[in-house]
């Protein structure tokens, strides 16, 4: 999973194609998915979808406790430090006088990220829209519920507020990072590893497939762009190269008695 040794700098341009063509596709999913007219339809293959995912739960007890642990709230630090080894390929794949630029992109990553997942998904959202949507598992009767098989271990598989998906959201994010800045290689494992990170959510019930792609997907392409194909993250990014060099150069003082 080795990285290319040339950096890939952000845009420095305004890149307007594919900006518009990112706004055209998020309306057309919120559209699909909220208009009167086509949310049956999105909803019909949602189930389809959650159906099939959730019967695979019936294969056997050793697959049910996989998915369950999965989907636990330790499993976030697992995949977490996935996140970082990806990150630490990459920086470590740069070319020589490189690695200060890499390093300064992930930081700009972290800290993007942390304000979407925070600001738009928590605050605005969940608090401030409050958009009320019954998970799969309220939805249809037939379910595998997981956590009355498995009630050893605290898992979610039901929610009234499915719409968007937070840990797709971060998913997203970080195949979509990695896919745009990796070799070819880490693009592949970036994009299998994400779908995966998507998955213990939709399999036990607590999101549609809808609530990932289209609503998680919306929050990531349209932020997105706006950093990757504006100046925006490229500036980001050099200030704070700026500020890592800064410190990187400071020598600590020797004090002699």
């Amino acid at each position: 999973m080795s990285s290319s040794s040339v950096s890939r700098s952000y845009s420095s341009q305004w890149r307007f194609k594919p900006i518009l063509l990112a706004h055209i596709l998020i309306a057309l999913g919120l559209g699909a998915l909220f208009a009167p007219l086509t949310h049956d339809y999105v909803q019909a293959f949602d189930l389809i979808i959650f159906k099939a995912l959730n019967s695979s739960l019936e294969w056997g007890r050793p697959w049910q406790v996989f998915w369950a642990l999965a989907n636990h709230k330790l499993a976030d630090w697992l995949e977490d430090i996935v996140i970082l080894v990806f990150a630490a390929i990459y920086v470590r794949g740069a070319a020589k006088g490189q690695k200060l630029y890499r390093a300064s992109q992930i930081v700009f990553l972290v800290l993007y990220s942390a304000l979407i997942i925070f600001f738009v998904n928590k605050i605005i959202l969940r608090d401030w829209v409050d958009i009320l949507r019954n998970s799969p598992t309220l939805v249809e009767e037939s379910s595998i519920k997981l956590s009355k098989h498995i009630s050893w271990l605290k898992i979610k598989d039901v929610s009234t507020k499915s719409f968007p998906g937070d840990h797709a959201t971060t998913a997203i994010i970080f195949g979509a990072a990695f896919v745009y800045l990796g070799s070819r290689k880490m693009k592949i494992c970036a994009a299998v590893y994400a779908v995966f990170l998507c998955l213990p959510r939709m399999i036990l019930g607590a999101h549609w497939l809808s609530d990932v792609v289209i609503g998680s997907g919306s929050i990531v392409g349209f932020f997105f762009v706006w950093a990757f194909c504006t100046p925006f993250a490229e500036r980001c990014t050099k200030a704070i190269e700026k500020l890592l060099n800064v410190f990187r150069k400071k020598k600590p003082v020797i004090t002699r008695s």
